[in-house]
């Protein structure tokens, strides 16, 4: 049930992303979030990893396929499918709760597809 918690969460900012597109990522991101996508310089910060996804004009979807919970509860990651624009990835996501028992994403990383 702890990690189920995790991937619905993860789960649930894919339904915000079809119904709101990239601006629900401000929602789920730390305000210390990396963002890595492939070829690129990592991107450091909620305001910034907010404007290279605006910048970039892509639409970003994602499905979450795993999920890990660390035993003590407050780090945990999930693994899936995703597209930004036309192409597939893989991606990792690694979620942190906060002070308000609220899980955001402290590292969301986008690989290709093998």
């Amino acid at each position: 049930m702890r990690e189920q918690v995790i991937f619905n969460t993860d789960s649930l900012l894919g339904d915000a992303l079809k119904k709101a597109g990239n601006s629900a990522f401000k929602n789920y991101y730390a305000d210390d979030v990396q963002l890595f996508l492939p070829n690129q310089t990592p991107v450091i910060g909620k305001v910034n990893v907010l404007n290279k996804i605006a910048e970039n004009n892509l639409l970003y979807t994602n499905k979450p396929a795993k999920v890990k919970r660390a035993s003590s509860g407050d780090i945990a990651y999930t693994t899936g499918t995703a597209t930004i624009g036309l192409e597939s990835y893989d991606y990792i996501r690694v979620w942190q709760k906060d002070g308000e028992m609220k899980w955001n994403i402290i590292i969301d990383m986008y690989v290709n597809e093998k």
